[in-house]
């Protein structure tokens, strides 16, 4: 049987964390990795009302940007999602700060992967996702749950490489439990 969260055990209390202001601690993480039209969002917000998660009324929706000149456009076609569904969202810029990914993390994906990075056919999308990742863990470490707008594959992309950057950036994120 596959586990899952008991969604109406008596013992919900014990997956409530306080949220806690700026740090994260109890919020609902949204990383907006791929345009979904607000889908994810909508999630987030239908999650809220169940009472497993009625304290993590706080959701944020990170957003990788690599500078703070690239966050305009996002900005604005963002706000005007959350305005039009109506959701609380707090927008949070996660900057890359024009830096790739740690060496350590390169060879654990190299590890998950069964392969090097240079054999990648795009070497340099995977080393930003890569980079991704490390900044996802970093900055919802403390939340609650992660939500992650996954990219699809390209057309005619090795599913190992696919395969490998799915499990590198959904790994160590927090989940319900």
């Amino acid at each position: 049987p596959i586990p899952c969260v008991p969604w109406q055990s008596q013992t919900s209390g014990q997956y409530q964390r306080r949220v806690h202001g700026n740090r994260g601690i109890g919020t609902i993480d949204l990383w907006w990795l791929n345009d979904d039209g607000g889908l994810t969002a909508l999630v987030a917000e239908l999650l809220t009302s169940h009472s497993v998660f009625q304290r993590s009324k706080r959701k944020r929706l990170m957003v990788v940007v690599e500078s703070e000149i690239e966050w305009n456009e996002p900005l604005v076609v963002m706000s005007q999602m959350i305005k039009r569904f109506r959701l609380n969202l707090e927008i949070v810029p996660v900057q890359t700060g024009g830096l790739g990914p740690a060496r350590k993390n390169i060879v654990l994906f190299e590890e998950i992967a069964g392969k090097s990075l240079s054999a990648f056919e795009k070497p340099k999308v995977t080393s930003r996702l890569i980079r991704v990742g490390e900044l996802m863990r970093k900055h919802s470490k403390t939340a609650k749950l992660c939500i992650v707008t996954l990219p699809p594959p390209s057309p005619g992309q090795i599913a190992i490489e696919y395969l490998a950057t799915i499990e590198w950036l959904s790994m160590m994120l927090p989940h319900a439990r």
